[in-house]
């Protein structure tokens, strides 16, 4: 048998070697405590850490007393037991191998490598469809080149539903605004509490509606009240209501607000029977003035042309819908403020007087001098329009303009619209089609659409006036009604199909025989209803330009190096009553359109992108099969099949 070799045996009475240094003077239950210490202190260290990354802010005082008071345990432990590190690390290596400690303090290097690179450049995105909390590039550049402080107080009552669905909303918005700038700051008040405290800030910032947002910078203020931010839009023109989040356009404007030196003013023009900024009816412009003020304008009083031409602080002048013609002086006037290079809106109705003649606003020269003709005809499209053909819907936006670049696919819905004209570029302004109609489309020149007239002598009733009011073609394939009225009866109505009427002679002869009721009583009134339909010969064929947009283009040399700039910008619109009351809410598409005119117009095009976002509710539609099919798979199939993977299992386990 081979001998084992052994190292000298310990002489008799001799200890094994202690571990030296300060760890000798302590005793085992002081040592003990030390490391549990230690172990307290890099918890605490962690949880100092994960706050200060969480907060992003290393100089709060409580990140700075959980890392002393770690730093302080870690040190104490390291002192006290010195010695019993060298023994268990480098004498005894019985647990943890120097390779492992070098990888591990790697590791750590690296980590801390990572996190400190990373600090400060985080990357954040909202993955759902909607993107509700995706701040835009504009807010962010905002956000990013604030120079003072931006306080954001949110008042909110948590027992009104409006209010608990404003903090749930702003809370998760707001905090986006935080980590984009380290200037903005957030605070949410509820009313309920501390009411001493909540009565004097809401008479501080003069805040008189409940569930108000107060953005503060320096000595300027803007309050923002709820309704600016969650908005239940829809249920008109047969539109299903739904729910808009406009926070970030909301706030985002009201920051630019009190942080810009000054705020743009816009002018309405009046006199001529225009849509009113203050009007509230379904026809008023009141919801174009609130967009107005959200994108940091000031709308003033309606402006009169005769009082003195437009104002020298007019940043945008607004034609919202005339019906009588200008005046030459305020048409002066008008044309002063353009040769100023300032920017104008036109949006301009069909309008005809009471012999269906197109009314001649006077301007038009104007804005043929900038390349925008105006065509006296009415936009009818069978193919592309919202219940009516007289209410076109555009079928293809300019992609390539910063108007319309991203209104692709969006719904805007124009009414009794007249179409436009984008001449050859002259005198150095180009125009721009934005928004056309479908092929289908024409734009009718006649615009009467039905003739009426009294009776003509004691006979039957006969078309009173035909040469002049009645053309064969324009009312061939048309509808005659004739009245009837009996004394002390509601008028009765007969109709007669329209195929018949194809000349005056079977119009007239239809007029003799329904001339007398069966009772002998007279009709009283006659009525044509016209046929709408594209004349080859007089009617203007699709598809046709909704709106034009119109600029002079200056500077950029070749050797400059410098792109060319557009000034003197004018937008046509052959239609006001997209961004009335009545569609302006209930269309995004047309508030969209309405706001990316008036940006680009001050040469804001960076600020076309910020709009007010709809959350998007996706249901899984299943049909009765489908339901029983998914309920056999969940119900059956699945627990049937795990219990035979189970009973697979236990028998393969049973013939090993």
């Amino acid at each position: 048998m081979a001998a084992v070799a052994r190292g000298p045996e310990p002489k008799p009475g001799r200890r094994p070697a202690e571990p030296t240094g300060p760890s000798r003077h302590v005793t085992p239950e002081g040592m003990l405590a030390t490391r549990v210490l230690a172990v307290v202190g890099l918890l605490v260290g962690a949880v100092g850490l994960a706050t200060a990354l969480v907060t992003a802010s290393w100089t709060g005082w409580p990140v700075r007393i959980m890392l002393v008071v770690a730093a302080g345990l870690v040190v104490l432990f390291l002192v006290t037991n010195w010695g019993w590190l060298i023994h268990y690390v480098v004498i005894r290596k019985s647990l943890i191998s120097l390779n492992t400690v070098i990888a591990i303090a790697v590791a750590s290097v690296i980590l801390g490598l990572v996190n400190v690179i990373s600090y400060g450049r985080s990357w954040r995105h909202d993955f759902s469809q909607s993107q509700i909390y995706q701040l835009s590039s504009e807010t962010k550049n905002l956000l990013g080149g604030l120079t003072q402080p931006v306080s954001l107080i949110v008042f909110y009552d948590p027992g009104s539903l409006e209010g608990f669905e404003l903090a749930e909303y702003l809370r998760r918005l707001l905090a986006e605004y935080s980590l984009a700038s380290s200037r903005v700051t957030t605070e949410f008040i509820r009313t309920d509490a501390e009411p001493a405290r909540v009565r004097d800030l809401t008479k501080k910032y003069e805040v008189t509606v409940d569930n108000t947002t107060v953005v503060l910078a320096g000595e300027h203020r803007k309050n923002v009240p709820a309704t600016e931010i969650i908005r239940y839009e829809g249920g008109m023109m047969g539109m299903p209501p739904r729910t808009t989040y406009a926070g970030e356009p909301a706030i985002t404007a009201a920051i630019r607000v009190v942080t810009e030196s000054r705020q743009r003013k816009v002018y309405f023009a009046t006199g001529h029977k225009e849509k009113s900024p203050t009007d509230s009816g379904e026809k008023g412009f009141s919801s174009a003035a609130r967009l107005l003020r959200g994108a940091n304008y000031e709308v003033a009083e309606p402006l009169n042309l005769l009082t003195g031409g437009v104002p020298e602080d007019c940043d945008l002048l607004i034609v919202a819908g005339p019906e009588q013609p200008f005046r030459p002086e305020e048409v002066e006037a008008l044309a002063r403020y353009l040769d100023a290079a300032k920017p104008a809106l036109f949006l301009l109705d069909p309008v005809w007087d009471d012999h269906y003649r197109f009314v001649k606003f006077g301007f038009e020269p104007l804005l043929e001098g900038r390349s925008v003709l105006l065509k006296d005809a009415l936009v009818l499209d069978p193919k592309s329009a919202f219940q009516y053909a007289s209410n076109p819907m555009p079928e293809s936006v300019t992609s390539y303009h910063d108007i319309t670049r991203e209104l692709a696919g969006e719904a805007m819905v124009f009414q009794l619209a007249r179409p436009l004209e984008a001449k050859a570029a002259e005198k150095g302004f180009t125009a721009t089609p934005l928004l056309r109609t479908s092929a289908g489309s024409w734009g009718e020149v006649n615009a009467q659409t039905e003739d009426t007239g009294p009776p003509t002598g004691g006979g039957p009733n006969t078309l009173e006036d035909t040469t002049k009011h009645w053309v064969t073609d324009q009312w061939k394939g048309g509808q005659l009604v004739l009245l009837t009225e009996i004394p002390g009866e509601p008028p009765k109505v007969e109709r007669q199909t329209a195929s018949i009427v194809a000349n005056t002679e079977s119009a007239l002869t239809i007029a003799e025989k329904f001339g007398q009721t069966p009772d002998g009583q007279k009709r009283q009134e006659y009525m044509l209803r016209k046929s709408m339909a594209l004349n080859e010969g007089s009617d203007l064929k699709g598809p046709l330009a909704l709106a034009v947009a119109s600029a002079r283009r200056e500077g950029g040399e070749p050797m400059s190096g410098e792109p060319p700039r557009e000034a003197d910008r004018v937008v046509v619109v052959g239609d006001s009553d997209f961004a009335s009351n009545s569609t302006v809410d209930a269309l995004p598409g047309n508030q969209n359109f309405f706001l990316n005119c008036v940006s680009w117009l001050e040469g804001k095009s960076e600020e076309t992108g910020i709009r007010p976002k709809n959350p998007e509710v996706t249901a899984l539609a299943l049909s009765n099969q489908q339901m029983k099919a998914l309920t056999w798979l969940v119900l059956v199939a699945m627990p049937a099949a795990v219990i035979l993977a189970g009973c697979v299992v236990w028998w393969l386990r049973r013939l090993d």
